[in-house]
Formats: C-alpha cells, structure tokens, sequence
C-alpha cells in the first residue's frame, strides 16, 4: 500500500486497512485519543393490527458496551488490560493509557467510550494494543451487536485535536449473535506506530475471554482474519 497523507484530511479505512501513524502522519506522535461509539438499533415497527393503527414500535432496551485495550509483548503475553474496572496503566510513575469511564447505554451524540493512549510513554515490550467493545453480560441479557448500529473507532492527535483516522463498521451483522467487536490494533513496529482497522466480531461473552481470543489471534499478523 502507498504511502498516505494523513496531514490535509481524516483518512476512513477499510477493513484490515494499516496505516502508518509515525511515518505518515508525525513522528512525533505521542498522545492520542481513541474514540469509540455504537447506537442502539432503532425501534421497528410493531406488527398487528394494534401496531399498525397506533404506529406503535417495539421497545430498544438499554445495551451496556465497556471499551478495552489490551496490552501485549513480543510473544503476546498480556501486560495490562485497561477497561471499566481498571481505568489506568501506570508505567514509570506516570499515567500512561487511561479509560475515561463507562457509557451504560450508547445513546447520544460523539464517541461513547474514549482512551488517551501515550504511545512514547508505554514500556519497550508493549509491542500491540488490541482495542475492542464488548457487551456487559449479552447473553444473559439476550443482547448481540445485531441490535447495534454505527460502529466505529477513530484516532485523535490531543496536541492539535485532530481526527488522525477513522473506521465505521456497518457490516457487524455479517457476525451474527456477536458480544465482542475488536476494533483495531496499534503496533510497534521498527517504522514507528502502526493502526490497523481489524473490524471482526466473535460470540466472547465477556473481556477476558475476547483478550484471550486476541491474544492468540493476534489481529496484527493475520491477514483477512475474521471470527464467526
């Protein structure tokens, strides 16, 4: 893939699209803001005769999705997992990934879910972020991503508040009864910081077993890879 310039415009990936972050865009880059969003599905109408005359709709219930990354080495060992629960990583006495909260519901406007990634700051073996949206207690709940719509992730250069890349999901339902999305990946490679727009679903129920699942998927090495 050609060099792209990240400089005049935001670039929308595809899937499985990597961009180089240091090499392309500012080798300088360091703080970022990964932004993620869903909305609930809209209601449909209900049928009957009753549904019809009231235009009456069927009822959306509230679905909690809880943002992670998911730190790994070189043999894709898990470092850290920053997600509701365990809103910072700490390296070196600084903040160095830090969850701005939880989002229980995904209604309204902008990015649900944010993380502030320092990506000069993270330890020499931090070599892949894993970046996913998985729904809290889906099962029980009888809630899959098929009942979620525009989803997408998008970096954020903090310094200068510009939006680096983006990439929208509207074909989750090609992963039916999905509880996890994993989003993307950022890479350390030896030409500087990498993102890759992974945009695959599996049925991992909960964040621990969607981090396994990345773990030894290892979206970064994995060409056209994809969960069903």
């Amino acid at each position: 893939m050609g060099a792209i310039n990240l400089t005049k415009q935001t670039v929308n990936l595809s899937k499985q699209q990597t961009i180089n972050l240091s090499k392309d865009y500012d080798a300088g880059l360091d703080e970022i803001q990964v932004g993620l969003g869903w909305d609930p599905a809209k209601p449909k109408p209900m049928g009957g005769i009753l549904g019809s005359i009231f235009g009456l709709t069927t009822k959306v219930p509230d679905i909690d999705c809880d943002a992670w990354v998911s730190i790994f080495d070189d043999n894709d060992k898990v470092l850290d997992t920053i997600y509701f629960n365990n809103l910072k990583y700490m390296y070196d006495g600084r903040v160095v990934i830090e969850h701005h909260g939880d989002n229980l519901t995904g209604v309204g406007a902008g990015d649900d879910e944010v993380i502030t990634i320092h990506l000069h700051q993270l330890p020499a073996n931090a070599k892949r972020l894993t970046i996913g949206v998985t729904i809290y207690r889906g099962f029980s709940r009888g809630q899959s991503f098929d009942i979620i719509e525009n989803v997408y992730i998008r970096l954020v250069d903090v310094k200068n508040n510009f939006e680096i890349c983006r990439y929208a999901d509207k074909n989750i339902y090609e992963y039916p009864r999905s509880q996890t999305f994993y989003a993307g990946d950022l890479i350390n490679t030896s030409d500087g910081w990498q993102f890759r727009a992974i945009g695959v679903g599996d049925m991992s129920g909960s964040i621990g077993d969607a981090v396994k699942v990345a773990a030894n998927a290892n979206f970064s090495r994995v060409s056209g890879f994809g969960l069903k």
